[in-house]
């Protein structure tokens, strides 16, 4: 007889980055209401002007120290095509405070740079709460 297996509900959380450059990161975008452990499962990041490469950063904390960083694609010197769609196995743990006291969920922030110009990316994450 096979066990029960309780499967956790995901999230799925979406944010868009406009006047995304090639300086990266120039700044941080906050992503609210994620469980405040976790593992990223797959990280979506697409273009939706012309640009032809991109770099997504993900981080527990606005700042640009590295220790924050909880998962990286590309990077300060080199980019990714475009679009990005990447699954991770088993997944990428973070832990990041809780919004208030008493709440389970917090904020991670993402960052992105592209190869040219200036554009708005579309970033989704599909995250599995470790509670």
């Amino acid at each position: 007889m096979p066990a029960n297996v309780q499967r956790k509900p995901w999230f799925r959380v979406s944010k868009q980055l406009t006047g995304v450059t090639t300086s990266y990161p120039s700044s941080y975008i906050a992503i609210t209401g994620v469980p405040i452990r976790g593992w990223i499962r797959r990280a979506r990041a697409e273009i939706a002007g012309s640009g032809t490469d991109l770099a997504v950063l993900i981080s527990e904390s606005s700042s640009s120290s590295t220790f924050g960083t909880v998962l990286e694609y590309g990077s300060t010197t080199t980019l990714t095509s475009d679009p990005l769609d990447a699954e991770e196995d088993p997944g990428i743990f973070y832990k990041i405070s809780p919004s208030a006291t008493g709440v389970r969920t917090g904020t991670l922030y993402i960052a992105a740079r592209v190869n040219t110009g200036t554009e708005v990316v579309d970033v989704q994450l599909d995250i599995e709460p470790a509670i």
